[in-house]
């Protein structure tokens, strides 16, 4: 099955308006990500805003491979950021991006598109993910809660990043425990 993915600038604000006090977003003081001098991201709401001299170019939602590949590859092809720069900020490692860069250089943008791959099926359901998080945010350690729904401490913390970087931080609601 043929899968599209459009790459497309968030939006663009004319030279005279690129102080910082006329950014569309309300954005937080403290950048979590510096690429370097001209390159900086912000996350907010569960996606991740990249500015470029001080100016919104683009955004995608955390966790979304593909808009990630599409727009780290585009900062690095237009020599905004370097892959080494763009992996100390992000995260993500220099393999990975060696390698979307690689496909890139193959098949352009086709390249980055991610097929299905084979192998083992998911065994935790979306059921368990927010049972997990329900748990959580009813005061149950992890210790408690991975062995309760039968899947590993690491899973769960896994589960709970991926919560976090959606919805920002768990806020536990005391008195709720149950048996």
């Amino acid at each position: 099955m043929a899968r599209s993915v459009t790459l497309c600038v968030a939006f663009a604000m004319p030279e005279a308006s690129n102080s910082p006090d006329n950014l569309p977003l309300n954005l937080p003081e403290i950048s979590p990500g510096t690429v370097n001098p001209s390159c900086r991201f912000y996350d907010q709401g569960g996606r991740r805003f990249i500015l470029i001299n001080g100016s919104p170019c683009y955004n995608y939602e955390i966790g979304d491979r593909v808009s990630a590949s599409f727009i780290w590859i585009t900062i690095r092809e237009n020599n905004q950021a370097s892959l080494p720069e763009i992996a100390a900020a992000t995260g993500l490692s220099l393999r990975t991006l060696q390698d979307w860069r690689k496909k890139f250089k193959a098949n352009n943008y086709e390249g980055l598109l991610h097929e299905h791959r084979s192998g083992r099926p998911r065994t935790i359901t979306d059921e368990i993910k927010n049972e997990a998080i329900t748990l959580i945010k009813s005061g149950r350690t992890q210790f408690w809660v991975a062995p309760h729904l039968g899947i590993s401490v690491r899973s769960l913390n896994g589960i709970v990043a991926d919560y976090k970087a959606k919805h920002g931080p768990i806020r536990s609601q005391p008195g709720r425990l149950s048996g």
